[in-house]
């Protein structure tokens, strides 16, 4: 399954909007969805001070069994 998270992310790489995006993820578990979240808004991009304030888009969190 997966989880699917829509995303902002400022110049200096940091993550300013995490949200969950029900659509399209396949796991709707409240615990991965808050656990997704989390993860996604402590993540840490490359710097890039060519690039718009921000850019946004989605990360998708794949699980395998």
């Amino acid at each position: 399954g997966k989880i699917v998270t829509n995303i902002c992310v400022n110049r200096e790489g940091r993550v300013t909007y995490a949200v969950y995006n029900k659509k399209d993820s396949t796991i709707k578990t409240k615990k991965l969805v808050k656990q997704a979240e989390t993860t996604a808004r402590n993540y840490r991009f490359e710097r890039d001070y060519t690039v718009s304030d921000k850019q946004c888009g989605k990360l998708t969190f794949i699980f395998e069994l």
